[in-house]
């Protein structure tokens, strides 16, 4: 199911919020802010895993990373847990005329969970998914431990 934002008013962002999770459909793991189509896009594990393999060369070439510090459990406007993963260019990923390539803020983050990362931010309803999600980004051993210090926010 794809819930599309044209305005991002704390109000607005947290009725399509809630208004796609309520549309979230038997397989689908992850809600996903979709930066060009401005949508929030549900997605099953073969979507998630079909995009995961992309990322995952550009991961170990260094182009883009996850990091253990982004690895986030908070809760939602609804008091919901929601296991977060932030996909991020480094200094190496350039446009086609040499600029850096940024992956721009998600309003879910700052508007939902309270935390502004510039990266593309997957929300998966258990952490299991996310923790092997981030192994499998980063190929770590499956007992490698995943998740930023602290308590859920």
């Amino acid at each position: 199911m794809v819930a599309k934002m044209e305005f991002f008013g704390r109000e607005q962002v947290e009725a399509m919020w809630r208004n796609a999770k309520k549309d979230s459909r038997k397989g689908e793991i992850c809600l996903y802010f979709h930066h060009d189509t401005k949508h929030l896009m549900w997605l099953g594990k073969a979507e998630i895993g079909a995009e995961m393999m992309r990322f995952r060369e550009h991961v170990l070439k260094g182009d883009l990373c996850a990091k253990t510090y982004n690895n986030l459990d908070r809760k939602d406007c609804d008091e919901t847990i929601w296991y977060s993963l932030t996909i991020q260019a480094t200094s190496t990923l350039k446009s086609n005329d040499g600029k850096q390539v940024t992956l721009g803020t998600s309003p879910i983050n700052l508007m939902i969970f309270g935390y502004m990362v510039d990266g593309w931010t997957y929300c998966f309803k258990q952490r299991a998914n996310r923790d092997s999600i981030f192994r499998y980004l980063n190929d770590l051993p499956e007992d490698t431990y995943v998740m930023a210090k602290g308590d859920i926010l």
